[in-house]
């Protein structure tokens, strides 16, 4: 016994202690397409990352916290993300984690078909329509007190692009926990898109607790697509958009190429052998 013993004890010391996790800290937001992202905080410790995510009630409301140092990752609209780069914000663009999730949504008895109609509605009432994302939008729908107008994707952006941000100092300070928070993104987003149901029953159970139905999933996810990508391109052309119609009173409109880093996406969807 005490030989056993001896042995079990040497056993130990040579194991050294457990390896702690890294912790980064996720800035994220309530929305149905955002789920995979939120998934992160129960997939990533097999990674060795420990993801405390905080959900911000706005987006406006998760640069600042970047800025006092208390997020490191963000799930961001494109949009935001330029004005807070153009404003001095130290991030990068890393990934597109959602496609599409928008739709222009009018009360149900307003007379809005169309955006010229928007106007006129807007002067009779508080609010007559607006601009909103999913599953929000189906919600208001399946409730009976909005409808559709239009998915506002017939301009030269196409679909929104949802993206992943990361300030410089965990992309250039923890280069070994970066790729850790991309392998774990990419394999996160891989299990929503191959487990449909289990998405659905994450995002109704989990981040909503029951304050959608499965069918107002269901129909947000009909305008929205979980995703992996997105192009300096696609961010350009956000940028100009912006420039040209004054989103965001942009400082200075950062350039695409200078902030969007895709190379640990890369190396992350070639360990998982995904396109």
């Amino acid at each position: 016994m005490a030989r056993l013993a001896s042995l079990a004890a040497a056993l130990l010391v040579a194991a050294g202690p457990a390896r702690a996790q890294d912790v980064v800290r996720l800035g994220n937001l309530k929305f149905a397409h955002y789920g995979a992202v939120s998934y992160m905080k129960e997939h990533c410790r097999k990674f060795g990352l420990d993801v405390q995510e905080i959900v911000f009630p706005k987006g406006i409301d998760i640069f600042p916290a970047i800025v006092k140092g208390e997020v490191d990752l963000a799930a961001s609209a494109a949009d935001a993300a330029i004005a807070n780069r153009a404003g001095g914000g130290q991030i990068y663009v890393i990934a597109g984690f959602a496609r599409g999730g928008a739709r222009l949504v009018a009360a149900k008895d307003e007379p809005v078909a169309k955006i010229a109609d928007l106007n006129q509605a807007l002067l009779q009432r508080q609010i007559g329509a607006m601009c909103q994302s999913e599953p929000q939008s189906s919600q208001a729908i399946n409730k009976g007190f909005g409808k559709e107008v239009l998915k506002p994707y017939d301009t030269p952006l196409g679909e929104p692009v949802r993206v992943l941000v990361m300030t410089e100092k965990l992309y250039r300070e923890r280069p070994q926990v970066a790729q850790k928070v991309l392998d774990c993104f990419v394999d996160a987003t891989r299990h929503f898109i191959q487990n449909p149901k289990v998405a659905e029953r994450y995002v109704v159970d989990q981040m909503f607790k029951g304050q959608i139905t499965a069918d107002d999933y269901s129909d947000a996810m009909s305008n929205a697509a979980f995703t992996y990508d997105v192009t300096p391109e696609h961010i350009q052309v956000t940028t100009d958009l912006m420039v040209k119609y004054g989103v965001g009173k942009l400082q200075a409109a950062p350039k695409a190429a200078e902030w969007v880093k895709l190379d640990l996406l890369q190396k992350a969807k070639q360990k998982a052998g995904v396109n």
